[in-house]
């Protein structure tokens, strides 16, 4: 693996910088190491997510949430044993470990995962695109190109490569350029089934339309959401955990520009200089189960708030998916873009 050596961090790292380094090389990985470089364990996007969802504090150094125990090969191992092992334990990565020194990485991502999923895909991309107005006067938003690509075009092509085949895109601004341009999906080698909406059914209104489709859940995005999320850990996490919604989150980190002093009964107990806190935002990226579609009327005005509201309030299992990887809601880069 390319890049790796990127992922290596000294034992008196912080949490906050671990994420950093997770979202910068996109490995999913960290890699520890002592003062003298000696390897001591590593740090996946996975182990990051359990702590955060258990209020982990960004500040304190990461002795605590290594594994120590991870595993491990020579550079002499074979790699069918290597790919056996990853298999086996369930893991995407094995640090190859020299005189206590790492000289590389194997990654399942090394390999091309050709294994076709069978849950559907959906992709919204009905709306307005009212904030990037007036560029979507002409050009529906889906349409608009970031690096090269259109943004459908980003999603659809990642969404081939995590294994999806069976792909919805609710359409109804501009609906027919989208049509035109994208067509069935045979250029992408998918199957492309497009949800009419007559009228705007807001963020999640176009979800009912798949009622009685499938018996599987069901990926959600919106169409302006750029990532590296790993769709099909995320269809995992939903499945291993039993979610009625599972909503991916990404960390949005703050830091107090003065040093926060701690009191304790007329006393300064501590100083924490320019601490970080973390909030959770949206990302726009959802797995549903099939059987909450029901809940969802036809043709009616239905915002994803409007169903994680309802969802709580009928005591269904929604869990938020904290991810490291990068993610980007392109709408205001892509308003810069345009108006150069």
């Amino acid at each position: 693996m390319k890049n790796w050596k990127k992922s290596i961090m000294k034992i008196d790292s912080t949490v906050y910088a671990v994420i950093k380094n997770l979202e910068s090389t996109g490995l999913q990985i960290v890699l520890v190491v002592d003062k003298n470089l000696n390897f001591i364990g590593t740090i996946t996007d996975g182990d990051i997510r359990s702590h955060i969802l258990k209020g982990i504090n960004l500040n304190q150094d990461i002795k605590n949430i290594v594994n120590r125990k991870s595993k491990v090969v020579s550079e002499k191992m074979n790699l069918l044993f290597v790919e056996k092992m990853m298999n086996q334990h369930s893991i995407n990565h094995i640090p190859i470990i020299k005189k206590k020194k790492i000289v590389g990485l194997h990654s399942r991502k090394d390999k091309v995962n050709t294994q076709e999923i069978p849950n559907k895909f959906l992709i919204m991309a009905g709306g307005r695109g009212k904030r990037l107005s007036p560029i979507t006067n002409t050009i529906p938003k889906p349409l608009l190109k970031f690096k090269k690509k259109t943004l459908l075009e980003s999603l659809l092509l990642k969404a081939k490569e995590s294994g999806f085949k069976n792909i919805y895109i609710s359409v109804k601004y501009l609906k027919q350029k989208i049509i035109n341009k994208v067509g069935d999906g045979k250029k992408y080698g998918l199957e492309i089934t497009y949800l009419h909406e007559r009228k705007a059914l807001g963020t999640a209104g176009c979800i009912a339309f798949l009622k009685n489709k499938t018996n599987l859940p069901i990926i959600i995005t919106n169409c302006d959401i750029i990532s590296e999320l790993d769709y099909q850990k995320l269809l995992l996490f939903h499945l291993k955990n039993k979610n009625d919604l599972t909503v991916v989150v990404k960390d949005h980190k703050s830091t107090n520009p003065f040093g926060q002093i701690k009191i304790h009964k007329s006393k300064i107990i501590d100083i924490i200089e320019k601490p970080i806190s973390m909030s959770f935002v949206n990302g726009g990226v959802y797995v549903l189960n099939p059987k909450i579609i029901k809940l969802i009327k036809k043709n009616k005005y239905f915002d994803m708030n409007n169903l994680i509201e309802m969802l709580l309030n009928k005591k269904k299992k929604v869990a938020p998916y904290p991810i490291t990887d990068k993610w980007l809601d392109v709408s205001n880069l892509l308003k810069k873009n345009y108006e150069k």
